[in-house]
């Protein structure tokens, strides 16, 4: 059985008003941690299901090693609807920040650096022919020295022909829908907000395995809807 890669319900809570992401590890070995999602487990119940529009996010995060926090939506993304573009379906990563060292090495940049922050399209589902694009990304240090002691606002903007990012109201990038996926994606999805454990957030830190723990925080999520002129 792997150790890692478990979502564990006791991992997500609210405390002192904010959600809670923890990610530790049990005493079996096994690593866990916390996600939310805006649909029920089994996919009968939808909370929030929606497509273009501005996506806000208020959050603080630990320093570690070992894991991934995301924030992300995920629309209708299978099998089923393998075209050769994100339009009809795709796995939208709104931001996804590896805080410790990592193997990651895709979109052309070395994760080994300790610290980033990417967006990433993925289309085609998962299989033989997902395909997927994103960011170089961004040393989050380099935009704030005290990066994990503070919070940060991060908004991913989907219009009509691109996706524009901004973090604490400086824009990072415009992603062109076709150069991200070969089309806009059309359809609506629903939320997720996670930390995961796996091989590619690289090797676990010394406070996680000791018995320690580190945490995501979330103080509010924010969507709005793009107006329509009269």
């Amino acid at each position: 059985m792997k150790n890692h890669g478990w979502w564990n319900d006791g991992c997500s809570y609210v405390k002192d008003g904010n959600l809670i992401l923890e990610c530790k590890q049990e005493s079996d070995g096994r690593l866990i941690s916390g996600a939310v999602r805006s649909i029920s487990k089994d996919g009968s119940k939808i909370m929030f299901k929606e497509a273009k529009g501005l996506y806000e996010i208020k959050f603080k995060v630990d320093k570690g090693s070992g894991f991934w926090y995301a924030f992300w939506l995920f629309a209708d993304n299978d099998e089923s609807h393998v075209s050769g573009s994100a339009q009809n379906a795709a796995e939208l990563d709104f931001f996804e920040i590896l805080p410790g060292n990592s193997p990651w090495k895709y979109n052309g940049v070395n994760g080994n650096e300790p610290g980033r922050l990417m967006t990433t399209i993925h289309w085609d589902a998962y299989g033989a022919a997902h395909k997927m694009k994103g960011t170089d990304g961004i040393k989050v240090t380099d935009k704030d020295n005290n990066f994990y002691d503070n919070w940060h606002i991060y908004q991913f903007e989907w219009n009509d022909d691109n996706y524009k990012c901004y973090l604490d109201g400086n824009l990072l990038w415009v992603m062109c829908g076709k150069d991200y996926g070969n089309g806009i994606c059309e359809a609506p999805g629903y939320m997720k907000i996670s930390a995961e454990f796996g091989e590619w957030g690289g090797p676990v830190d010394s406070v996680i395995q000791a018995g320690g723990s580190r945490k995501m925080y979330v103080d509010y999520v924010k969507v709005y809807k793009k107006r329509i002129s009269d």
